[in-house]
């Protein structure tokens, strides 16, 4: 099928469903998604509740309350609509900081570890089985022979970072139980990257 632009709303409902956390609830009042607290000290009037990440916010977009002043981070850089005037169609722009926003944002690393949950608890913790099963939630295919290749390479080297990392966290007194083991981070990251 020909590659597609989707909307901010849709590319939040296509994480969350990936990952498992959609709320599928529907009607009644509209969610808030958490905010950073920095972006509502800039707003002039501030009317949005303090919220947790969880899964009373990860309703669909739909259900996403707005506010002229205020926009939840994941849906600002992709284009929404003007919330001032009427708005016929939205504005498209492709800019660096939207996969700098995919990368780095927040509610994007918690999906991607619930994402990494979800795979390793349906394909155990063979890495091949681990990289079907992700492409065929997150893409609805199989990988290619290259992909499966790159991917696997991709979790041997992730691995082989956090068991350096963490030896390094362990010399310096951390708390074992707060040290992610090193297959289950290197997951988390193929998640987030792929």
């Amino acid at each position: 099928m020909p590659l597609q632009r989707l909307e901010g709303e849709i590319i939040r409902d296509s994480i969350l469903a990936v990952s498992g956390g959609l709320n599928l609830k529907m009607g009644g009042p509209g969610v808030f998604p958490e905010v950073d607290a920095e972006t509502l000290k800039g707003a002039a009037y501030q009317r949005w509740p303090q919220t947790n990440d969880g899964p009373e916010s990860w309703r669909r977009g739909v259900y996403i309350t707005e506010m002229r002043t205020i926009t939840v981070p994941i849906l600002d850089l992709f284009d929404p609509p003007d919330k001032v005037g009427s708005c016929a169609r939205r504005n498209v722009t492709t800019i660096s900081p939207q996969a700098l926003q995919m990368l780095n944002d927040k509610f994007v690393a918690g999906q991607s570890e619930i994402f990494a949950g979800r795979v390793r608890d349906e394909a155990g913790s063979d890495p091949a089985a681990e990289v079907l099963r992700a492409f065929a939630l997150a893409l609805s295919r199989e990988p290619e022979d290259s992909e499966l290749q790159a991917s696997l390479g991709f979790l041997k080297r992730q691995e082989d970072y956090h068991h350096r990392h963490n030896g390094l966290l362990m010399a310096q007194g951390a708390d074992p139980a707060e040290v992610a083991p090193a297959g289950r981070a290197a997951l988390v990251d193929f998640c987030t990257h792929y």
